[in-house]
């Protein structure tokens, strides 16, 4: 399985380099010439972002919640130290340097490669696969679950042009993992809480994974019609705009 994460891993720095190498002109910076066109300044504003980060976070805080209220999970506090600030603000940066990154291959280099050859939803699609093949060894559902996400953050990339909103959305479910779940990856200490199973309410090991599955899948679904109906909605008020 390793060896899959790394060739999806590989796929995505493939599609960055060779976007690099068509963008080279004289007197230019290629890196940059690409990465301009993906973080310029974002069409959806501040409020878009911060809708995005909202939605990013409900991924994580609304099958919490659920779990909380159904008795399986408490929510308890961790114990901090004098360093706990400054570590806490490091860590929340260097998800946010990460969160950029997986952007830039997952989202930006290999969409963008994959639409010359496919359709556009096939390219997210792969995308998505990409995203979630490219992430260490879990089990079948939390691939399923990180798929979804790739689903999502590729749809607000193709949506907004830009990789801000995907990215917020990415930052937002990765900053509520390590505030209520106590970690998370690329951490230089723990969240202000965790999760603890205390037994009742949902059934079995995989209930908590079924909640997170349903609520993933069913605020992926609501995002992608309302980009749609967006799309429809400014499809239909430009030509009355451009008279």
């Amino acid at each position: 399985m390793e060896g899959i994460r790394w060739l999806a891993v590989g796929f995505g720095l493939y599609a960055l380099v060779r976007l690099t190498l068509e963008a080279r002109r004289r007197g230019t910076f290629p890196l940059g010439t690409v990465l301009r066109g993906w973080f310029g300044v974002p069409a959806s504003g501040p409020r878009g972002l911060t809708a995005g980060f909202l939605l990013g976070a409900a991924l994580v805080l609304v099958p919490a919640a659920i779990r909380i209220t159904s008795g399986s999970t408490e929510l308890i506090s961790l114990p901090r130290d004098s360093r706990w600030l400054v570590l806490a603000v490091a860590s929340l940066l260097l998800k946010a340097a990460f969160v950029l990154f997986e952007e830039t291959i997952s989202r930006g280099a290999v969409i963008t490669v994959l639409d010359r050859h496919v359709p556009t939803s096939m390219a997210v699609l792969i995308s998505a696969a990409v995203f979630s093949l490219s992430h260490s060894a879990r089990p079948p559902g939390g691939f399923v679950v990180l798929g979804l996400d790739g689903l999502l953050f590729g749809a607000l990339f193709v949506a907004s042009g830009r990789l801000w909103l995907p990215a917020a959305a990415h930052f937002g479910k990765n900053a509520a993992v390590w505030l209520i779940e106590g970690g998370g990856t690329l951490t230089f200490t723990a969240g202000l809480s965790d999760l603890v199973p205390v037994g009742a309410g949902l059934p079995g090991p995989d209930g908590p994974m079924v909640v997170e599955l349903a609520t993933t899948a069913g605020l992926t679904v609501a995002a992608l019609v309302a980009l749609k109906i967006g799309a429809a909605f400014r499809e239909s008020e430009s030509p009355r705009d451009s008279q």
